[in-house]
């Protein structure tokens, strides 16, 4: 089983993506959250649910196109 955790920071500031957006996945439950040296991380394994919320949320219009 994969244990490796990204940190939030990171990846907003690579993706371009609130933090704020994936503190709001971890209140609902939707991806794991953890606190590690003062930094909130989330698992790896769950990147690619975490790039479908994403972009369902950040590009809804592309969404809607593909599923048309």
């Amino acid at each position: 089983m994969q244990n490796d955790l990204i940190i939030i920071s990171e990846y907003c500031n690579h993706c371009n993506i609130e933090p704020s957006f994936i503190l709001m996945l971890g209140e609902d439950g939707l991806i794991d959250i953890e606190e590690i040296d003062n930094r909130s991380c989330f698992p790896a394994a769950q990147l690619r649910e975490l790039e479908r919320y994403a972009h369902l949320y950040y590009d809804p219009v592309s969404y809607t196109h593909l599923t048309l």
